[in-house]
């Protein structure tokens, strides 16, 4: 592979990381923005406030509820094993009382695929990052005889380096073959 296209596909791996980076940011930020808005409330808490017309809706996922106040205000809610009897009560108060479908593989499908997409998108980039890396910074990578190479970024300093180092006189050329072949 030549230089140039080593530097292609590594400008090709830093924009795909320059462009996915900042939406995954960006949907991380909404998530967290999302959790701070809604608070939680106690059980007694949810059935006072149904009591007192406060709460619009609550929805129900397992024994977890999500309630909207009138001013639209999100609570959670640990709810009793007997969700049933808890929705009969809120319906009671006035409540809009809905129940979530369990999730489905359909469900599980929309979740999982756009993430391993994402995972492969900046898995690739990083390849081709390290790649370019590889190709265009001298002594960088395995060294030795193929037999020896352990692949990847070699850190321990080779002894032939090292003991050339210490008998010759010090220069910036020394340094360079030190880490991997020159």
């Amino acid at each position: 592979m030549n230089r140039q296209i080593a530097v292609g596909l590594g400008i090709g791996a830093l924009s795909v990381l320059v462009v996915v980076l900042p939406v995954v940011a960006y949907f991380t930020w909404q998530s967290i923005a999302q959790a701070q808005r809604t608070g939680s409330w106690t059980y007694s808490q949810l059935i006072t406030e149904a009591q007192y017309g406060d709460v619009a809706t609550v929805v129900i996922d397992g024994q977890t509820g999500l309630a909207t106040d009138r001013s639209g205000h999100q609570y959670i809610v640990t709810l009793p094993p007997d969700t049933r009897a808890t929705a009969k009560v809120l319906t009671g108060d006035g409540v809009n009382v809905s129940f979530r479908q369990p999730r489905d593989a359909q469900y599980w499908v929309q979740v999982l695929v756009p993430n391993v997409i994402l995972l492969l998108l900046v898995g690739a980039g990083l390849y081709g990052l390290f790649r370019l890396v590889r190709k265009l910074v001298p002594g960088v990578g395995p060294s030795g005889p193929p037999e020896t190479a352990r692949g990847g970024f070699d850190l321990v300093p080779r002894q032939d380096a090292l003991l050339s180092l210490a008998t010759s006189d010090v220069t910036a050329s020394g340094f360079s073959g030190l880490w991997g072949s020159t």
